[in-house]
């Protein structure tokens, strides 16, 4: 499972929580969004870069 944090102002992804976002400066705007990582998708991606 992974978590990142969104701007709902303007769409910037942190993967910690802060009261401000650091990209526009908004206050209150992160939102947090919870999803279980594919793993076999991540080994199919991490296989790519090595050919």
């Amino acid at each position: 499972m992974k978590t990142i944090y969104s701007c709902s102002k303007c769409g910037t992804q942190f993967s910690k929580w802060a009261g401000k976002c650091l990209d526009c400066g908004a206050w209150g705007t992160l939102e947090k969004e919870t999803f279980i990582e594919d793993e076999r998708k991540n080994k199919t991606e991490n296989l790519k870069n090595y050919i």
